[in-house]
Formats: C-alpha cells, sequence, structure tokens
C-alpha cells in the first residue's frame, strides 16, 4: 500500500512590524530619561495603563493569529495520528 501524497502549503501572517516597531520607538523616546515627581505619578499610571491595553491587545492578536494558523495543523495531526494508531 502506498501512502497518499501530501501536500501543504505554509501559513502567512502579514503584519507590518516596521510601521509598529517606530511607533513603540516614538511612544518609548518620549520617556527616556524621564523623571517622575510626585506630581505626576497620576498622569504615569494613566500613561502606563493606555501601555499595558498596548501591550495587552499586541499580545491578544499574537495568539489569535497563531490559535487560527495552528488549527489547520492541530485537526491534521490529530487524524494521523488516528491513522497510526489504526496502523499500529
Amino acid at each position: 500500500m502506498n501512502l497518499p501524497a501530501l501536500q501543504f502549503t505554509p501559513p502567512s501572517i502579514v503584519f507590518d512590524f516596521e510601521t509598529l516597531k517606530q511607533n513603540i520607538e516614538e511612544i518609548t523616546t518620549k520617556y527616556e530619561g524621564l523623571v517622575v515627581g510626585e506630581d505626576d505619578v497620576t498622569a504615569i499610571k494613566s500613561e502606563l495603563a493606555a501601555l499595558n491595553h498596548l501591550a495587552k491587545g499586541l499580545a491578544d492578536a499574537r495568539k489569535d493569529a497563531v490559535a487560527k494558523v495552528s488549527a489547520p495543523i492541530k485537526e491534521f495531526e490529530a487524524k494521523v495520528k488516528e491513522m497510526e494508531t489504526l496502523i499500529l
């Protein structure tokens, strides 16, 4: 018995890393050497919350993309393992 030919197309993820990196560098440059005084604490906490929200959004987008790209791979793996089990 011959195995059927396996064909696959590697996933493609398009993302503008350069623009995001430039935006992040613009944000971080604002804070280089910044000395926070007591009067600035409230404003800085607000800025940190916004930055944390941005980082969480990026992490969520990454996880979502990986999950979507990984789903067909996991399905393929499960089916092949099932066939392996049947053979053994």
